[in-house]
């Protein structure tokens, strides 16, 4: 079967079909990498054997004195960063910027662990021992 003759057994509405279910198809595919997930999610900072929560929702900068080493950790638009640490290797800082569910950034001469976990308590870690 030639590919002319093929295409004239297709009805218009066999075009729309097809449309319809390769769009409903990529939008499935492309829709986790749009999806922000901040309005779920919330930063968890660990420094001074104490855990301190705080809401994706607003852009604000907190300031940490952990170990000797001050630091400056944002939270914009539901990304979280650090934007100043005193530490002496700064890799905390070159993390650069996390959103998603279980990112976390450390810095280890401040002993300081931001993680980004589930606001409903979702978030589950296990340990078998």
């Amino acid at each position: 079967m030639s590919k002319g003759r093929f295409l004239s057994y297709l009805k218009p509405l066999d075009f729309v079909i097809a449309s319809a279910v390769l769009l409903l198809g990529l939008s499935i595919w492309l829709f986790p990498l749009f999806k922000k997930g901040s309005d779920r999610l919330q930063l968890s900072v660990i420094a001074d054997g104490k855990e301190s929560f705080y809401s994706l929702s607003e852009n604000i900068d907190i300031s940490i004195d952990s170990n000797g080493y001050e630091m400056t950790l944002s939270i914009e638009n539901g990304d979280v960063f650090v934007k100043h640490a005193e530490c002496p290797d700064k890799h905390c800082v070159k993390m650069g910027r996390i959103s998603k569910e279980g990112e976390a950034i450390l810095c280890v001469p401040a002993e300081v662990v931001l993680r980004l976990i589930s606001e409903k308590g979702e978030n589950i870690d296990a340990a078998a021992g």
